[in-house]
């Protein structure tokens, strides 16, 4: 957290009477949550790291049905062709972060099952990419994004735009098919349509001059 928001925290808690850790009138000393206190208040800032990133893990499983950017790569590319030539690859061993490495059979390119992806190079782990997509789809402000999910301005802008890049077109490739329904648009203002005024049955109306 940023010290800004720390400080508008403490400050806010102090104002209202807030207590840090209380939610309603359930204290977080209670029993169920203090054989825990102990052992996380003894661990060293490695330590405790690696015990929030598992914890993510599991509950980011728990939520999408994947917890790590491995399980996401054996799952949805489990065979990938080529991001060069789209030849057919073949293992070739693990890569140094432990992940599954292809080789193509045409050009000889080395690449892994993330290449060429929205997750590729990507230093954080899947729990955090699926917070900064969900923040996404509720339209949040990037500084917000940020401050959550933890990272920089310009590292999630430009994961904005790798989703972005991702999703581009997409809508466009797809094929309807049986029964279709179609919702209505409605159109508060537009510079196409002005001089008219709209209603949301969709129906536009020249509007009368004073």
């Amino acid at each position: 957290m940023r010290p800004g928001a720390r400080l508008i925290l403490c400050l806010t808690a102090f104002q209202i009477g807030w207590v840090p850790g209380r939610i309603g009138t359930e204290s977080a000393m209670s029993p169920r949550h203090a054989q825990f206190t102990g052992l996380v208040a003894s661990l060293d800032a490695t330590a405790f790291e690696r015990l929030q990133a598992a914890v993510n893990e599991r509950r980011c499983r728990e939520r999408i049905g994947i917890g790590t950017l491995d399980e996401a790569a054996a799952q949805y590319r489990p065979n990938p062709s080529c991001p060069s030539c789209g030849s057919n690859p073949f293992k070739d061993g693990r890569t140094p972060a432990g992940r599954q490495r292809f080789v193509c059979s045409g050009c000889n390119l080395r690449f892994s099952a993330l290449s060429g992806t929205v997750l590729e190079f990507c230093k954080k782990d899947l729990a955090t990419w699926a917070s900064f997509i969900t923040m996404m789809c509720y339209n949040a402000p990037l500084d917000l994004t940020a401050e959550i999910c933890d990272i920089a301005h310009s590292t999630a802008f430009e994961w904005r735009h790798r989703v972005f890049n991702t999703v581009d077109d997409y809508q466009d490739r797809l094929k309807l098919r049986d029964k279709i329904w179609i919702d209505e648009t409605y159109v508060p203002d537009s510079s196409s349509l002005r001089g008219q005024t709209g209603n949301r049955s969709g129906a536009f109306q020249k509007s009368r001059s004073a």
